[in-house]
């Protein structure tokens, strides 16, 4: 199986969190960001699934608006100017350079 990634915007909307996967126009709700992240992953799986029963691949991507990707580009790059030179991170178990990493504005941060 391969890997892809896939952008997410979180927000809350009316008293619950809200996780947006934009390359799929999928959103997933919950009551705390990471029950609005589960269900997310949930549907995003079974969207998976149904394009690989189907073996119809083109059913796996529908863009949300480009006005999304472009505030999901405007927010990382507001995070990325918050971190801290001098500090260690990580993304899925790599070091990685901070500012190399500002240079080419990668899609995923995680600070550990």
């Amino acid at each position: 199986m391969k890997n892809f990634y896939l952008r997410v915007l979180g927000y809350k909307e009316d008293n619950e969190f809200v996780m947006y996967c934009l390359e799929m126009d999928l959103k997933g709700y919950g009551k705390t960001e990471k029950e609005a992240l589960s269900d997310l992953t949930d549907l995003i799986k079974m969207q998976v699934s149904f394009a690989i029963q189907k073996k119809e691949p083109n059913l796996l991507w529908f863009p949300a608006e480009p006005k999304y990707f472009m505030l999901y580009e405007q927010l990382k790059e507001q995070y990325l100017r918050t971190l801290k030179k001098d500090k260690n991170y990580v993304t899925n178990g790599i070091p990685f350079d901070l500012i190399n990493l500002k240079q080419k504005s990668a899609a995923y941060v995680q600070s550990i």
